[in-house]
């Protein structure tokens, strides 16, 4: 430090503006290359003419430019020129242009396992009924849920592509004559092919908007072992047979649904 007869001195260079930072040349160091924890404390701290001098030392990396201007923190972003940015490629898993691409496979499992959960949860049979046309809907041109009871076919729940048939709970077909749907409730099993001219098959393909249907496919609904609805479903093109095998497992799983409620209600009643 000063001595005390400069102090006088050094208030007098504080409140100049003409204070000059000392160049590169004036820095100084301490050598400790023989100190292991990288301080020497018997070392002295350098001489200084004037306090002014002394804070101008460098004590770290050069700053330069404009002394009443403090230094960046950091530099400036660089803004990314949107051209620069690579397009998203959608690339599929097979070369074979008449082989399904994998992730069109993926999105289906996807779906499938989405069901799932929202049966899993399901409060009440509507819902259950809601869950299954949400997956009809989107994979053929006609869709209807149908619940037997009294010798019956009664209209549950329909839709002509997205759109939901109004007025579909009032359709009934009685089983007494020959019909697709009379085939899966006597038989409990799946009908899939072409309709055939029948006046139940005439009345169920008005109940569903009037169209002509290239192939269908009707599927008994089971729970606790009873037949207790079908599924029909049909597709002006072909490959309506590829679908079987999901239908059968999400069918199942609606099954299962239901004894989860039936089982619920028995459990509250008792």
């Amino acid at each position: 430090f000063p001595p005390l007869e400069e102090i006088p001195l050094l208030e007098e260079a504080l409140q100049s503006e003409e204070i000059v930072p000392p160049a590169a040349s004036d820095t100084w160091s301490l050598d400790v290359e023989d100190d292991p924890a990288g301080l020497d404390p018997e070392a002295e701290l350098p001489e200084v003419d004037s306090l002014p001098d002394f804070w101008s030392q460098e004590m770290g990396p050069e700053v330069s430019g404009d002394a009443d201007e403090p230094p960046p923190l950091a530099p400036a972003a660089r803004k990314v020129d949107e051209d620069d940015l690579l397009e998203p490629e959608l690339v599929e898993m097979t070369e074979n242009p008449e082989v399904e691409p994998v992730w069109v496979s993926r999105i289906a499992r996807y779906s499938v396992d989405e069901l799932s959960r929202k049966l899993a949860r399901v409060e009440d049979r509507e819902e259950i009924a809601d869950v299954l046309m949400d997956y009809l809907r989107s994979r053929f041109d006609h869709s209807a849920l149908f619940i037997l009871r009294g010798g019956a076919a009664y209209g549950w729940k329909g839709a002509a592509g997205e759109t939901e048939i109004p007025g579909f709970k009032q359709f009934r077909l009685p089983l007494d004559s020959p019909s697709v749907l009379q085939a899966v409730a006597n038989r409990e099993e799946v009908q899939v092919g072409k309709m055939p001219e029948t006046v139940s098959n005439g009345l169920l393909r008005e109940a569903l908007g009037g169209t002509e249907p290239g192939l269908a496919l009707a599927l008994p609904l089971a729970a606790t072992g009873t037949t207790v609805g079908i599924v029909y479903v049909d597709r002006g093109t072909g490959g309506i047979e590829e679908e079987l095998p999901a239908l059968r497992k999400v069918l199942a799983k609606a099954g299962l649904a239901f004894e989860i409620l039936i089982s619920r209600e028995k459990i509250l009643m008792s």
